[in-house]
């Protein structure tokens, strides 16, 4: 991954951030039972994006970016409401 840098790794941030409008759009069109889930994993890969966004391009290289349990869980419930993160 040499030519990984910032401008690569905010291009990726944009797409991603695209995708999961895109996502969100779709929900309605679910069917509800899988509407919840759906929204949990939209929040999940959504938070994981903001903390790739925070981090440098450098960093990303070396080290994992994760989100934690409880912030897991914090985010579960919210798609069981149906709460924006």
């Amino acid at each position: 991954m040499n030519n990984f840098d910032e401008s690569t790794k905010q291009r990726l941030v944009a797409d991603i951030d695209v995708d999961l409008a895109n996502s969100a759009a779709s929900l309605p069109l679910l069917p509800r039972p899988a509407r919840r889930a759906v929204a949990a994993a939209q929040l999940l890969f959504a938070k994981l994006n903001r903390e790739i966004q925070k981090t440098s391009a450098q960093d990303l290289i070396n080290r994992r970016i994760s989100v934690g349990n409880f912030q897991k869980l914090n985010l579960l419930i919210k798609s069981a409401i149906g709460a924006k993160a």
